[in-house]
């Protein structure tokens, strides 16, 4: 079975590598003051609520290595910036889609 391409991929893996830039550095302040910090996959279509009720195609091969790829990259950069504040900490990758 053929998959069908999906409209605007290309800008969609943009838009995966634009969050990934803005996600990379780790909001300390906010992370010293509320205890916690999270990142969400901020990516169009699969980031909102549908308001017509249609559904989106899941996202394919590519695009899912990149999310992933991305997501790595937060967790090691995440990673450095905690080790050098040198408090115990808490970082984990959680992924609720069953299908990812």
């Amino acid at each position: 079975m053929r998959q069908r391409k999906i409209r605007g991929n290309k800008r969609r893996q943009k838009q995966i590598e634009i969050w990934r830039q803005l996600s990379l550095t780790l909001d300390t302040e906010n992370l010293l003051k509320h205890k916690r910090d999270h990142v969400k996959i901020w990516v169009h279509p699969w980031s909102g609520i549908s308001i017509i009720n249609s559904t989106y195609p899941q996202p394919n091969g590519k695009t899912k290595k990149l999310m992933v790829s991305a997501l790595l990259d937060i967790y090691e950069n995440w990673k450095l910036q905690l080790d050098k504040l040198g408090q115990n900490y808490y970082l984990k990758i959680w992924l609720y889609e069953p299908r990812f």
